[in-house]
């Protein structure tokens, strides 16, 4: 329940803070740096100063809905567990300020989620955030055709010309938002008929965009996640969708893996790469070994890749290519919050798939399709990319649809919960 409905204010100010969590501020858009690194070590005090402002200002719009916020946040306890775990890194983190920063900004983006959960229904983000990218692609599009210095990039290793960048620092950035925009699109087209056409159009545009890109990571990511929704559309109504869940979600992740970390040659030369596939598994060999001087609390929240003066100094000197990151979302979490953060994180992963697979089957449509659909992109974006949690649009929405499926218990659970309440009302029933 909701005590009071958005106005339209409210609406306005929701949808700048998911366009800033998208795509950034536009003083970030003209920046000519190679590298994400020096972004990540140093922060933007704009950024944070604007982000900070406008996350406060939609959250105080809750007024009388820290009730409502309360049950939201006690639905999956393991994710609060798990933000709490991440800003506690600070304390041991190989970079206090780049922790504290990125913690503090991971938690309020995680706030945003729970407050699009308890301010609005899975339809009406569905509908906000597609309006967002949307808008935000068309910006992508002209800003690399009209503005190529800053809108494209030629990756002198992969030898593919010059890609697509948009107002991002990497091309691989626009292609991952570029692929969570094409299955938005998909999404919304069939829970929206009357608009069918008008989002239809912008999945194209968004694969356009994808192209662009020349981000060969996000085209699979956006081919295997596609399939997957397929099949979770094609099971939801039998009674082998868990194991039809199960082992798709394996299989596209093994899948993804495959073609990211193999090294077979037929596979490397259709992707453009070469057999270490931009020294991707020659720089997993080398953070084996660094991983394991902080194996069990990591080396703080986003604090390993931070440039020379950093746990990934040794990296750089061993990969003279400076990989801003591990190209695999768990090795990060390794890294970063050790094993005890990555099993926090993988056993939300897993409780949040099973209660996705479940809410397939109590509601129709395209809202109960949706969580797994997400939970499947974030899994296919971690094995081929990196990580999701951070300060993103990808994170506030993931944070929202792990509270939807945790919304919907199973009939054994609601059955243990009904004569529950049977007994505290028979409690408080007067002595006759």
């Amino acid at each position: 329940p909701r005590v009071t409905a958005p106005p339209l204010a409210e609406e306005l100010l929701t949808l700048a803070v998911m366009f800033f969590l998208a795509f950034g501020l536009p003083t970030e858009w003209f920046s000519i740096s190679n590298t994400e690194v020096t972004a990540q070590a140093e922060g933007g005090a704009l950024a944070a100063l604007f982000f900070g402002g406008l996350m406060m200002l939609v959250i105080t719009r809750l007024n009388g809905n820290w009730r409502v916020m309360e049950k939201v946040v006690g639905r999956e306890p393991l994710l609060a567990a798990l933000i709490v775990f991440i800003v506690a890194s600070t304390l041991w983190s190989a970079r206090f300020g780049v922790t504290f920063r990125r913690s503090s900004a991971l938690a309020l983006t995680t706030l945003f989620g729970y407050y699009l959960a308890t301010r609005y229904d899975v339809r009406k983000v569905m509908r906000m955030v597609a309006f967002v990218l949307a808008t935000g692609l068309i910006i992508q599009i002209a800003f690399s055709l009209g503005v190529p210095q800053y809108g494209q990039a030629v990756d002198t290793r992969a030898g593919t010309g010059a890609s697509w960048t948009g107002t991002f620092l990497q091309k691989n950035q626009l292609g991952r938002i570029a692929a969570f925009a094409t299955i938005v699109f998909a999404l919304t087209a069939r829970e929206d008929r009357r608009r069918r056409t008008i989002w239809y159009s912008c999945a194209g545009m968004s694969i356009v965009v994808l192209l662009g890109s020349n981000s060969k990571t996000a085209l699979v990511a956006a081919g295997l996640v596609t399939a997957m929704a397929i099949v979770f559309q094609a099971f939801r109504a039998r009674r082998t969708l868990y194991g039809a869940v199960a082992i798709t979600m394996v299989g596209g992740a093994a899948a993804g893996m495959a073609i990211t970390a193999t090294n077979l040659a037929s596979i490397a030369s259709y992707l453009g790469r070469d057999i270490t596939l931009s020294g991707r598994t020659d720089l997993w060999e080398d953070l084996w070994t660094v991983a394991a001087e902080r194996p069990i609390l990591g080396a703080g929240w986003n604090a390993f890749w931070t440039g020379y003066f950093s746990p990934s100094h040794e990296i750089w000197v061993q990969n003279d290519w400076l990989p801003p990151h591990a190209h695999n979302g768990f090795f990060d979490y390794y890294l970063e919050i050790g094993l005890l953060g990555l099993t926090l994180f993988a056993l939300l992963y897993a409780r949040s798939a099973i209660r996705a697979a479940r809410l397939i089957q109590v509601t129709p449509g395209v809202m109960g399709l949706w969580p797994l659909t997400m939970l499947s992109f974030a899994l296919i974006s971690m094995v081929t990319e990196q990580g999701m949690m951070g300060r993103t649009i990808y994170w506030a929405v993931l944070v929202m649809m792990i509270v939807q499926a945790g919304a919907h218990r199973s009939p054994k659970h609601m059955a243990q919960l009904e004569q529950k309440r049977r007994a505290r009302f028979d409690a408080w029933q007067p002595q006759q």
